[in-house]
C-alpha cells in the first residue's frame, strides 16, 4: 500500500475515495493531478497533456467540444518524446472488492479531418497502476478508430484494499518516425467496483455503400468474460443515446450488416453486452 500523499504547486492531497471519476471538463489541469515529463529537455506544450482547444487533423471532429478532454498534441517536438504522463491523484480502494479502471480515448492518425493515413508512427497509449511496489502495465494501444472508444479493465485481486495510483502515457516517436498529425484524446477516467456483466469494445464501421454499411464490435477485454446472452445492438438517425429500457436487436454474432439504409444520411449506433435478460452493461 502506498504509505506516501502527493504534494503538488503546495498543494498537499490526500488519497481520494471511490468511485472515482474525472470528466476533464474545466479546461485545465484537474487538482491533484501530475503533468509531467521527465526525460524531456523541451519547455513547450507538446511534450506534455494539454486542456484546452487546439486538436486538429484526425480528431477535429471527435464529436466532443474543445476543452472538455485531456489531450496530447503530436506537434513539434516529437523526435525522442516518450514519457507524456498525466497521472491521477492517489486513489483508496476502499469498499471495492472488484477495483475496475475505466476510461474514453480518441486516436485517429489521418492527414485531415476526412483525410488519408500518413506514413509515420502511431502515437502509442499505455496505462500503467502503482500500489507502491511499482509500475505496472494494464493497457496499450496505438491503434486508430474514428469514433471515442471506451475501456474497462479490471485490476488484479491483489490490489483490493490499496491505495493506487495511475498515469497515462503517450509514445509519439515509438519507432524513431514521429510526426504532427496523430493527436491522442483522453477522457472520463475512472475507478470503480467492476460490473457483473462487461461492456464490448466497438471498432470501426466497415463495408460502407450508399445503402449499407457494418457495424462491428469485440468482446469485453481480457480478463472480463464473453456475454453469456450475446449483445443487442441499436442504430437511428439522432444521436440521441439509447437508454437501458431501449429495446434492441439481439444477436450472438460480433457484427451485423445494416441494408437497406437512405443514402447521404448520418446514423449512430450502440451495443451492449447482455449477461442475462436482467444483465446487461450500459449503452457504448
Amino acid at each position: 500500500m502506498l504509505a506516501f500523499i502527493t504534494s503538488i504547486s503546495g498543494q498537499t492531497c490526500p488519497p481520494v475515495a471511490v468511485p472515482f471519476l474525472q470528466s476533464f471538463s474545466t479546461g485545465a489541469l484537474p487538482a491533484c493531478w501530475v503533468n509531467q515529463n521527465p526525460t524531456s529537455t523541451s519547455t513547450s506544450a507538446n511534450v506534455k497533456w494539454r486542456f484546452g482547444t487546439g486538436v486538429g487533423y484526425g480528431a477535429t471532429n471527435n464529436g466532443k467540444p474543445s476543452g472538455t478532454y485531456a489531450w496530447v498534441d503530436a506537434s513539434s517536438p516529437y523526435a525522442n518524446e516518450h514519457t507524456v504522463e498525466l497521472l491521477t491523484p492517489q486513489i483508496n480502494l476502499a469498499g471495492l472488492t472488484n477495483p475496475y479502471v475505466k476510461f474514453e480515448w480518441f486516436k485517429n492518425h489521418l492527414d485531415g479531418a476526412a483525410g488519408s493515413l500518413p506514413s509515420y508512427d502511431n502515437n502509442r497509449l499505455k496505462v500503467e497502476v502503482n500500489d507502491g511496489a511499482g509500475w505496472v502495465q494494464i493497457f496499450i494501444n496505438d491503434t486508430n478508430a474514428p469514433e471515442w472508444r471506451t475501456v474497462g479493465i479490471p485490476l488484479a485481486a491483489s490490489y483490493v484494499g490499496a491505495t493506487i495510483q495511475l498515469k497515462f502515457t503517450v509514445d509519439k516517436d515509438v519507432a524513431g518516425n514521429g510526426d504532427f498529425y496523430d493527436d491522442l484524446l483522453l477522457d472520463e477516467v475512472q475507478v470503480i467496483q467492476a460490473p457483473t456483466c462487461f461492456e464490448p469494445v466497438t471498432l470501426p464501421v466497415t463495408n460502407l455503400t450508399p445503402t449499407s454499411a457494418t457495424i462491428n464490435w469485440g468482446p469485453p477485454a481480457a480478463p472480463a468474460p464473453a456475454p453469456a446472452s450475446g449483445y443487442e445492438y441499436y442504430y437511428t438517425t439522432t444521436n440521441t443515446p439509447p437508454v437501458a429500457a431501449t429495446a434492441g436487436t439481439a444477436t450472438t454474432a460480433t457484427s451485423e450488416n445494416l441494408t437497406p439504409l437512405v443514402s447521404g444520411t448520418t446514423y449512430y449506433w450502440w451495443v451492449r453486452s447482455v449477461c442475462s435478460p436482467t444483465d446487461k452493461t450500459p449503452w457504448v
